[in-house]
């Protein structure tokens, strides 16, 4: 008689929890998300504000970047560099 009374208090008991776990699971998942998105969105805005603030001075990321490689592959090659891809913002 005590087993079968643990056994319904067991049964009724256990779906209540599974389901809190279950809705705990699902809003560590939804606040992980959220995080991550939050966190990727912000990282593309700053660098799109960022990017846009160095052009207005000359100065671009992206573009220093790729003559910068573009540089090193024609120094490497032993030809010399086109005049179109010197910058005055950066260096020889």
């Amino acid at each position: 008689m005590i087993s079968l009374v643990v056994q319904i208090l067991l049964s009724s008991v256990t779906p209540i929890i599974i389901h809190y776990r279950h809705l705990q699971l699902r809003v560590y998942h939804f606040t992980f998300y959220r995080f991550v998105s939050c966190y990727m969105l912000s990282t593309i805005c700053l660098f799109t504000i960022y990017e846009r603030s160095a052009r207005k001075f000359g100065y671009s990321m992206v573009h220093m970047q790729v003559t910068y490689n573009i540089r090193i592959r024609y120094k490497n090659s032993g030809e010399s560099v086109p005049t179109s891809l010197v910058n005055s913002n950066t260096s020889e």
